[in-house]
């Protein structure tokens, strides 16, 4: 018995990264794999991803800071 592949795609902030990883999330639920996706409940893979028909597993995100400070170390 052959186990099932499954795939996690972490990609989001923008329409310009979500879009390209629904796409290879397609061409990879057609070859049999389990897609789910990664990402904010705050931007758009939250509406993307659900749409398109695959489970999104969300979780809090920050950016990096454009001017390092003394307070992050």
């Amino acid at each position: 018995m052959r186990q099932q592949l499954r795939c996690l795609i972490a990609a989001g902030g923008t329409a310009g990264h979500v879009l390209p990883a629904l796409a290879v999330a397609d061409a990879l639920a057609s070859r049999g794999v389990y897609v789910t996706f990664a990402g904010s409940p705050d931007r758009v893979e939250a509406r993307l991803v659900p749409e398109a028909g695959y489970e999104l597993d969300t979780f809090r995100i920050t950016g990096f800071p454009r001017r390092p400070s003394i307070a992050l170390a």
